[in-house]
């Protein structure tokens, strides 16, 4: 099907363009600037995430009304497995503006793993440990087990504690709530 190759060929260059954009914005702004930018975004999501998944504030009948207009029709279908979601995790998971769950806790887990490394404020690192057992809750995502790999990792390198024990005992904890 050739009517596909030109979004696929706007894609390449919108991805292309914002990472030169990116780049430039990095270069051009402080380190403090871009540690705030990616931790409210972590917090953004973590409380879409919150919003969606308890139906408050009408998050979830914004963001299935969105996701309709966005990838209804086109090349990106609408997630329809809600059966399989209960089955699984026993609720609906949250997508939050995007057209799947797993690519929410995606989301969530570049911006909070890009904080994470350029973060210099030491309290912070444990708000996105928090933010991170949250979004799991709320996103049941295995890809958000990864962030805690990475968190325990790097909060050992910023700390000089052995990483694996972190992620150990975040991962314990997660297994209470």
């Amino acid at each position: 099907n050739f009517s596909i190759y030109p979004i696929k060929i706007l894609q390449f260059y919108v991805a292309l363009i914002t990472g030169i954009v990116t780049l430039k914005v990095t270069e051009k702004n402080s380190l403090a600037y871009q540690q705030r930018i990616l931790f409210n975004t972590s917090t953004l999501i973590t409380i879409g995430l919150f919003l969606e998944s308890n139906n408050l504030l009408f998050v979830k009948q914004v963001s299935d009304y969105v996701r309709s207009v966005l990838y209804e029709g086109g090349l990106y279908a609408l997630y329809v497995a809600g059966d399989r979601d209960l089955a699984i995790v026993g609720f609906d998971r949250p997508k939050f503006f995007t057209s799947e769950p797993s690519l929410a806790a995606l989301g969530y887990f570049v911006f909070s793993t890009a904080f994470l490394v350029i973060n210099t404020n030491y309290w912070r690192i444990w708000l996105i440990l928090l933010f991170n057992i949250l979004c799991f809750t709320f996103s049941g995502s295995p890809t958000l087990l990864l962030t805690f790999i990475v968190w325990g990792w790097l909060f050992s390198v910023k700390t000089k504690v052995n990483w694996l024990i972190v992620a150990l005992v975040a991962l314990c904890l997660l297994g209470f709530l």
